[in-house]
C-alpha cells in the first residue's frame, strides 16, 4: 500500500506542473493562432511544429522541480 501511494504522489507532482504549464501553452496559442481548436495552429499540422512541440513539453518536464521549489 505504501508503494501505491508513493507512486501516486510522484505522479501528482508531475502532472500538477504539467497541467498548469500545458493550460497556459495553449491559451497563448489559441491567442496567436486566434483560434481554439488547436488542430488547426500551424505547430500541430506541420513537422517542424511538432518537433518544436515535443522540445517544449521536455523542457516543461525538465522544469518540474524547479516548479515546486518556487511554491
Amino acid at each position: 500500500m505504501h508503494i501505491l501511494k508513493a507512486i501516486a504522489e510522484v505522479i501528482r507532482l508531475v502532472l500538477i506542473p504539467f497541467i498548469f504549464a500545458n493550460g497556459i501553452w495553449y491559451l497563448i496559442g489559441s491567442f496567436i493562432a486566434w483560434d481554439w481548436n488547436p488542430m488547426h495552429w500551424w505547430m500541430i499540422t506541420s513537422t517542424i511544429g511538432r518537433i518544436l512541440g515535443a522540445i517544449i513539453e521536455l523542457c516543461i518536464l525538465a522544469n518540474v522541480p524547479r516548479f515546486w521549489e518556487e511554491i
